[in-house]
Parts: structure tokens; C-alpha cells; sequence
């Protein structure tokens, strides 16, 4: 587990520091050889190998992320949850690297072999979009911009900030 973790690490690490189109196939073969390594993992999901793994991963803010999981999969029984192992509600990005395989369901939610996929896959959401927030309150304000289309999402999520 900890020699998947430390090569997770540097591949992501590596993915974003100099991105560009050109980089595209590399980073495509990264993500499948990272993808392959979680395929191995037969950890199940439990809500504590989320915190912990979104820990691992460094996700900036990782008790809002674990809230928004909750939020987003109805305390982990939703249908996209269970059928696509999306833990965000995520649809397959158009522009940045995903995890995502490229099978989607009739509303367009990302679909991942795994659960860390998904997590994963959060995680280059927010280095695409350059997140690097210092504290809670400017994530919670990011999120409320960029991310729900729900007035009251901010609300919701910090029901679930553990």
C-alpha cells in the first residue's frame, strides 16, 4: 500500500506541473497506468477508507470533500454512487485529465471501476482548476462559484463537515 501511495503521489504530482496539450497521451498513459494500480486494490469503500484515502491523496480541504461526498451520493446510497462508483457526482470532464472511464450513464455522470477513482479524479479537479486555498471559508466560496448550481449547497455540505 505504501509504495501505490508514493508512486499515486508522484503521478499526480508530475501531471500538473507543466500540462499542456502536447502532454495529453503521456498524461493519458499515467492516468491508465494509475487507474491500474488502483484496479489492483481490493480495499471496499467504508466512510473511513474515504477520509483516509482522501487524506492520503493531500485534497486541499479534505473534511469539506468527505461532506460533499456524503452530500452528493445521499450518505453513500445513491444510485450514481452505487452503479458508477462516483462519489461527486461528477460528469466526465471535456478539457482536463479524468479518471473517468468513458461509459456514461443516460444523464452523463462519470463512471469509475473503483471508488478511489473517483476520489482520484476530485483530485484533478482541483489542481485543473489551480486550488490552492489556504483555508475553509475561501474553498467554501470557491465551491459556491465554481462548483453547485444549488443556492443552498454550501449550507448543505457543512451539515456533513465532520
Amino acid at each position: 500500500m505504501k509504495i501505490e501511495k508514493l508512486l499515486i503521489s508522484l503521478f499526480f504530482l508530475s501531471s500538473f506541473s507543466s500540462f499542456s496539450q502536447s502532454d495529453s497521451l503521456s498524461l493519458t498513459s499515467r492516468i491508465e497506468k494509475t487507474i491500474l494500480l488502483i484496479s489492483k486494490d481490493s480495499e471496499s469503500f467504508s466512510k473511513e477508507n474515504l477520509k483516509k484515502f482522501i487524506k492520503e491523496m493531500k485534497i486541499n480541504n479534505p473534511k469539506i470533500v468527505y461532506a460533499q461526498a456524503y452530500h452528493e451520493t445521499n450518505g453513500f446510497k445513491s444510485k450514481v454512487f452505487k452503479s458508477n462508483n462516483n462519489l461527486f457526482g461528477m460528469k466526465v470532464p471535456r478539457t482536463r485529465p479524468t479518471t473517468a472511464i468513458n461509459q456514461n450513464d443516460k444523464k452523463g455522470y462519470a463512471k469509475y471501476k473503483h471508488w478511489k477513482e473517483s476520489v482520484l479524479d476530485y483530485y484533478y479537479y482541483q489542481q485543473y482548476r489551480n486550488i490552492e486555498l489556504s483555508s475553509e471559508k475561501e474553498y467554501l466560496v470557491f465551491l459556491r462559484k465554481n462548483y453547485a448550481t444549488d443556492k443552498k449547497y454550501i449550507q448543505k455540505i457543512l451539515k456533513f463537515a465532520e
